[in-house]
């Protein structure tokens, strides 16, 4: 509810600003994810409009209602197993990984300028997503574990995690596309000339 009244106080501008970034953000992605793909050819800017348009309207009602239906299977379920706490945490865990594997992997199969397997781009978002769980994982150890980098930024603390985070999360998904990329050559180096 707090985030719906804050958004309803963006204005105009703000909105302006958040699109540009938007659209800045999916140019970037897909010129990495076309010199990982090894594209030379870009598409024409009204493709590329329609394209990000598409990602901006629909990926998050997809992704939303994955998540409600995923949610609403787990919760009905929860209730006819009575299982134990920790097999509803492991459920929801489970949820949000594929929740985010299926982003990364929607990514991996439509922002390229080339034709990406589905199963190619599926495997892709999973392994982002495990890549982006154990990294969770890792800051939370960390954070947990050595509280000394606040006695040495102090306030700003948080700027240079951020920082890595950033970071590390951008070499995740750059892995993910690698790994998207790369499989239909394993694909074809298994299956060996043919006689």
């Amino acid at each position: 509810l707090e985030f719906s009244r804050n958004a309803a106080n963006v204005t105009a501008i703000g909105s302006l600003a958040l699109v540009a970034t938007v659209l800045m953000l999916l140019l970037t992605i897909e010129r990495a994810f076309n010199h990982v793909w090894l594209v030379r050819e870009k598409r024409p800017w009204w493709q590329r409009l329609r394209l990000f348009a598409a990602l901006i309207a629909l990926w998050p009602v997809v992704i939303g209602g994955v998540l409600l239906a995923t949610s609403y299977a787990v919760s009905t379920s929860l209730g006819v197993l009575d299982e134990l706490p920790w097999v509803r945490r492991l459920l929801l865990k489970a949820l949000g990984l594929m929740v985010a594997g299926l982003f990364l992997g929607g990514l991996y199969h439509s922002l390229p300028n080339t034709r990406v397997a589905a199963a190619d781009a599926a495997w892709a978002g999973l392994v982002a997503a495990l890549g982006f769980a154990l990294m969770q994982r890792g800051f939370e150890l960390y954070l947990s574990n050595f509280p000394s980098y606040t006695a040495v930024y102090g306030a700003f603390a948080t700027v240079p995690i951020f920082l890595l985070w950033l970071y590390l999360s951008w070499a995740v998904v750059l892995l993910g596309a690698l790994v998207a990329a790369t499989l239909p050559e394993f694909r074809n180096a298994g299956a060996g000339p043919r006689r």
